[in-house]
């Protein structure tokens, strides 16, 4: 088993630029077309907190007309007609928190009649100025407001959205990295495994060449070349399955690495020492797991933060049961006056104030609807509340299974080397025995049967073993944080 390590290590040294384990990692995680959307979709989320932020941003809004008028009213058949008249009204206005909203508006007019020539009915000035500020506001003070802000829970309901959001990136990517590291992990066992059915191969070719030169000798008969050969043609199909197997491996880490027909074999570093980065800093102890699991674990930090979602939408909810009084009024000054120097020094010296407060209060007599939705909403976040209980009870027995299995693939790896050098002395020791007759061609065939199992097996325990590492690492919540650290930061860092 060594040499078939030595062996590949060997041949990997030529490929400088071949694709270390991390290295496949990180480009998993900058191609992966799952975390892309994940990393739409979290911009998405930015869009529409962009949008919610929006309406808190000051309007602008103005208006000018110009009027002409000439039908007189009874009143007015011998007055001064017709009438022109233009106006000009700007004005901004803005969102408060709480539903209020405030307005500022200044207005000018400027009216202008042609009066008639008649010495029976003296008309008025011709002319009229008035210019005039205005600020009004409208603000309630219970529902949405007093006790519960409701836009202000809007706006904070979308900050929990977007880290929701931020989490599902985690989420992806840790779910990314994972196949792509247990892929790897199988792409290195599997060409490993073509190593162990080609040595196979070879010595059931060597024995078969040796039989038919001693059988021209007269030392072995035609079942031995018969066993031979049915040995040499189940290794030869062995191998085959073996390099397809390796195929289809390095096809599923193109998929989640998203790179279709560039990579070859040849261009991964396929090292197993590499693998030994799996072991460091590994934590079994099941209280720190549990401590580092419940801070670290994305499944359930998206429940929290469902849960702080599901608290503003039950404050929400329990607002529209509550009486709607608004406070309202506006404050303002004018002037008016013949010329327009006139009505403007009037506006400057405030002459004309006019103002207006009051309260406007609103209750339905009994909100049943009001109600009935209150309590489904407090229903759904008892639900969370529970899954959050059953997520993190799920973690515990989660980690123990996870550590359990470490311990016990550690183990069974160590027992299977163990095993694959015994069969290895075995199969030698025998071999000598048959070069001094003293071995049969059947026992041979069975020992190297032995040896090419307990390799397999071997093998077979290691995958166990490391994917047992990673599963770990996954169920901690560490897998990005440990293994692509400056990939975990730039998410952390979106806006």
């Amino acid at each position: 088993m060594k040499k078939i390590i030595i062996l590949l290590l060997f041949t990997t040294i030529s490929y400088v630029q071949a694709l270390t384990l991390q290295e496949s990692g990180q480009l998993a995680l900058k191609n992966n077309l799952d975390i892309q959307n994940s990393i739409l979709a979290f911009k998405e989320n930015q869009m529409d907190q962009l949008k919610t932020l929006s309406m808190y941003i000051p309007q602008l809004s103005g208006s000018y007309t110009k009027n002409s008028l000439n039908q007189p009213s009874v009143s007015q058949m011998f007055s001064t007609y017709p009438i022109e008249a233009n106006s000009f009204t700007p004005s901004v206005s803005m969102l408060l928190p709480g539903g209020g909203s405030i307005q500022a508006q200044y207005s000018y007019q400027y009216s202008q009649s042609t009066p008639i020539n008649n010495p029976m009915f003296p008309s008025s000035s011709p002319d009229s100025y008035t210019a005039q500020y205005t600020i009004s506001f409208n603000q309630p003070l219970l529902q949405n407001f007093l006790f519960i802000p409701q836009d202000v829970n809007i706006i904070r309901m979308a900050k929990h959205s977007k880290e929701i959001a931020r989490d599902m990136i985690y989420q992806a990517s840790e779910n990314v990295l994972l196949n792509t590291y247990i892929t790897y992990v199988n792409l290195i066992i599997a060409k490993l495994n073509v190593e162990v059915k080609n040595n196979s191969f070879k010595r059931a070719q060597t024995l078969l060449s040796k039989n038919l030169k001693n059988k021209s000798l007269g030392i072995v008969e035609n079942t031995d070349i018969l066993g031979s050969r049915a040995a040499l043609a189940q290794r030869t199909s062995d191998l085959l399955s073996s390099q397809g197997n390796v195929k289809n491996v390095l096809n599923q880490l193109k998929i989640l690495m998203n790179q279709k027909g560039s990579l070859n074999i040849e261009d991964f570093k396929l090292n197993l020492e590499k693998l030994s980065l799996f072991t460091n800093n590994m934590i079994t102890n099941l209280e720190k797991a549990k401590r580092i699991s419940y801070s670290n674990n994305i499944g359930l930090k998206i429940l929290q933060e469902q849960l702080k979602l599901q608290k503003l939408n039950v404050q929400n909810m329990a607002s529209k049961i509550m009486p709607q009084l608004n406070l309202f009024g506006n404050y303002g000054y004018y002037g008016n006056a013949d010329t327009e120097e006139d009505a403007f020094q009037a506006l400057s010296d405030k002459k004309y104030k006019n103002w207006t407060i009051g309260l406007n209060l609103s209750m339905p007599l009994f909100p049943a609807g009001s109600i009935a939705e209150l309590k489904k909403q407090k229903a759904e976040l008892q639900k969370i509340q529970n899954n959050i209980t059953k997520t993190k009870l799920q973690i515990e027995t989660q980690l123990k299974d996870k550590i359990r299995d470490v311990k016990i693939a550690k183990e069974s790896m160590l027992s299977m080397k163990k095993n694959d050098q015994y069969q290895n002395q075995k199969l030698s020791e025998e071999e000598k025995k048959y070069k001094m007759g003293r071995s049969s061609n059947r026992v041979i065939i069975m020992y190297q049967d032995d040896v090419e199992n307990a390799e397999t097996f071997y093998l077979q325990s290691l995958l166990r073993y490391y994917i047992s590492l990673l599963s770990l690492d996954y169920a901690e919540g560490l897998l990005i944080k440990k293994y692509a650290p400056d990939f975990y930061n730039s998410i952390s860092k979106l806006k």
